[in-house]
């Protein structure tokens, strides 16, 4: 089933299915050589994504494969969307061993970090960290993650809003995550 530097990412509620009422219209449409891709070698899958928001952006693809050892890989492709055009797009993975029968995830997101940061709208920044702070928080393993958030979200308020307070609580709350990391 079908269903991509650290990248702050925002969802934009895509899904394979057709007038679903979300954002961006996705699906897979070949995968691997003449639908074939073999495990242990990299394989091509040809996405096609239909943005129907109002005005072009760039879009985060991501592919995501559990790995041998069951961790999650992520295959990413930044992509300008054109507003109502049906777009074709080819994202690489390497699909490991005994792969057969997994469940491959893609997803869109905006690329807010880099249209922020563009924007020097340090404010909009902040926020966009916080809420994906938010919607990961509460979620087991993803300590790495949540980690990277955090120290981020503290350089946010240390370089760029001088919010000295506010960057130490991130940073002592980033290192929760790692308590033996020297940083």
């Amino acid at each position: 089933m079908m269903t991509l530097a650290m990248l702050l990412c925002a969802p934009l509620h895509a899904q394979d299915q057709p007038d679903n009422g979300y954002e961006v219209q996705l699906s897979v449409t070949t995968f691997g050589v003449g639908g074939l891709a073999r495990e242990g070698e990299w394989t091509g899958i040809q996405v096609q994504m239909q943005d129907l928001g109002s005005s072009s952006r760039d879009i985060v693809l991501r592919m995501e494969i559990p790995d041998e050892d069951g961790d999650l890989t992520q295959y990413d492709r930044v992509v300008t969307a054109n507003p109502g055009v049906l777009q074709s797009f080819w994202l690489y993975a390497w699909l490991p061993y005994r792969s057969a029968g997994s469940e491959f995830v893609l997803k869109a997101f905006e690329a807010v970090n880099k249209i922020l940061n563009t924007r020097k709208d340090w404010k909009q920044l902040e926020r966009a960290y916080r809420k994906m702070i938010h919607r990961i928080i509460g979620e087991s393993g993803r300590e790495d993650l949540k980690y990277n958030l955090f120290y981020t979200l503290g350089i946010i308020y240390r370089d760029r809003q001088r919010n000295f307070e506010a960057a130490a609580e991130a940073f002592k709350t980033a290192a929760s995550f790692k308590p033996d990391d020297p940083q």
